[in-house]
């Protein structure tokens, strides 16, 4: 980007920064809202949206304090985060269901979107194995069946690798890009 669009690298950087921190924030609103759904915890429903609302303003203030070139897209880019991430867990329950699975969703539902956040720090191969360690571990702690935890997560990788694997084609073609 830098070189094609005479951007300096602080503001890509930026960019990249405000993405990772756009999606944090929406797996916080969804994680929170499966909390609330899992009475196990025995964490009051005024207490999660309380940490919820604190953790969006003390986002709001730290982007308005070193991002304010973004704040103007803070509605539409925020609201495609939330979608993003909707449609991984999504995802996840479509792959419960393709498993005949019968039980509860959401405790599986959670530790997935628990084990998201390992993916949202940049890794080599995506976070395979560290999100699966992740998961073995809270399905354990929540004593849940731990293989069923860990395949959501492997054939959600598979799917995402199998389509992410369709971007090569513009690496060996990169003018069909139209750029």
């Amino acid at each position: 980007m830098k070189k094609n669009f005479q951007i300096s690298r602080r503001k890509v950087l930026g960019a990249v920064f405000f993405d990772r921190l756009s999606g944090l924030w929406a797996l916080a609103i969804i994680i929170g809202a499966l909390v609330i759904f899992m009475p196990r915890f025995a964490i009051p429903n005024s207490v999660t949206i309380a940490i919820l609302a604190v953790g969006t303003i003390s986002y709001l203030y730290v982007l308005r304090l070193f991002f304010k070139q973004f704040l103007k897209n803070f509605i539409t880019t925020h609201f495609k985060a939330l979608c993003v991430q909707g449609f991984q867990t999504l995802a996840a329950i479509f792959i419960l269901y393709s498993m005949n699975f019968d039980g509860k969703f959401s405790p599986y539902l959670l530790i997935f979107m628990v084990s998201s956040l390992v993916a949202i720090v940049p890794s080599i191969g995506g976070a395979i194995g560290l999100r699966e360690t992740v998961i073995f571990t809270l399905a354990t702690y929540l004593k849940l069946d731990q293989h069923i935890a860990v395949t959501i997560s492997l054939i959600f990788y598979i799917i995402s690798l199998l389509v992410a694997s369709s971007g090569v084609y513009y690496i060996f073609r990169p003018q069909r890009l139209g750029g």
